[in-house]
């Protein structure tokens, strides 16, 4: 829970600078200035993570809430659009508004710090996945100008970076893990579970791409890929701490929360991208929601398994789900190269 609480606002701390960055020149000297603040006070955010819920919880809420009221106001200096000073407008307000909900969470004890920041993160998502509306009106943005293609690409660095902690994760885990045979299957069966979320991840990242870049409506095509990936990184951050938990023991008894880490994990990386490309498409790819509904099953079995058959029974339904959208792409193309359709 503490993991979810801090992912949330650390990941809104990337998005809303991307988002910036991606409005406003790069390449501007203002534009430059404003990154290299963020990344110092996102320094001091990081180090502060893993003492949030301790001593550090004032450290982290300064930074947090620096980085973002501080950016978000800055935005609203530059030369926006009416569009998009209004949006920024409205992202501040819903800013300004959780912002003392943060600061008594850092007042307080850790447990219920937990709770009240829990309610600060979950206001922030409401206003990040509806846009920020104020008194039911929404923004409309058809039409309006936007490099959706820089932002995707930002994305996929990002993307890229959870991966390989998906790797580093277990990795860490390994080195300390004494060899045995049950420890370098566990090691093996997490590099291919990700490899395996990898490979579906970047099949359908083109996918995104062309769907942002010949949108009608750029930024509603943008935040949603955007939200998806919100929760295919958590999904992938879950599964990392799985793996790593198996890799350490993997001949004890499968609990629930390790069941929940592997499988959840792998199924909400896959429902968020089942999600995104039913919104290109229109309609969700059959294999996806079947893997998950296998993968809900695999997890009622794992629970009288240990917790390497778990995680073997977990990659067995992804490498499954790989191997048929592989054949499926193949067939589908003339070539024998794969297309881009789900």
């Amino acid at each position: 829970a503490e993991t979810l609480v801090l992912y949330l606002p650390m990941f809104a701390v990337w998005m809303y600078t991307s988002w910036a960055a991606t409005l406003y020149a790069p390449t501007h000297p203002r534009a430059r200035r404003m990154v290299i603040v963020v990344m110092l006070a996102g320094l001091f955010m990081n180090v502060s993570l893993t003492r949030a819920f301790a001593d550090a919880a004032w450290v982290f809420v300064a930074t947090f809430l620096g980085i973002q009221l501080g950016r978000t106001a800055w935005m609203l200096t530059t030369e926006l659009d009416p569009l998009n000073h209004e949006h920024f407008v409205r992202t501040l307000v819903w800013l300004t508004a959780t912002a003392p909900i943060w600061i008594a969470g850092a007042a307080v004890s850790s447990r219920l710090r937990l709770v009240v920041w829990g309610a600060a993160a979950a206001i922030d998502l409401t206003g990040t996945w509806l846009a920020h509306p104020l008194l039911h009106r929404r923004l409309r943005s058809e039409r309006a100008e936007f490099g959706g293609e820089h932002l995707m690409e930002r994305c996929r660095l990002f993307l890229l970076i959870a991966l390989g902690e998906t790797v580093v994760t277990p990795g860490v885990a390994l080195a300390t893990a004494p060899i045995r045979v049950t420890t370098l299957v566990s090691g093996t069966l997490a590099f291919t579970g990700t490899l395996s979320l990898w490979w579906l991840y970047f099949r359908a990242e083109p996918i995104a791409r062309e769907h942002v870049s010949s949108s009608v409506d750029r930024i509603y095509a943008s935040r949603m890929a955007v939200n998806g990936l919100l929760l295919i990184i958590a999904g992938l951050i879950a599964l990392a701490a799985g793996n790593a938990m198996v890799i350490d023991h993997p001949s004890r008894d499968a609990t629930v929360a390790l069941v929940l880490m592997l499988a959840g994990g792998s199924a909400m990386f896959l429902l968020a991208r089942t999600w995104y490309l039913r919104l290109v498409f229109g309609t969700a790819p059959r294999a996806g929601l079947l893997t998950v509904t296998v993968l809900a099953a695999v997890s009622a079995a794992a629970l009288a398994a240990s917790a390497l058959v778990a995680s073997l029974a977990v990659v067995a339904v992804l490498t499954g789900l790989v191997a048929v959208e592989h054949l499926k792409a193949t067939d589908q193309s003339p070539s024998g190269s794969p297309t881009s359709s789900p």
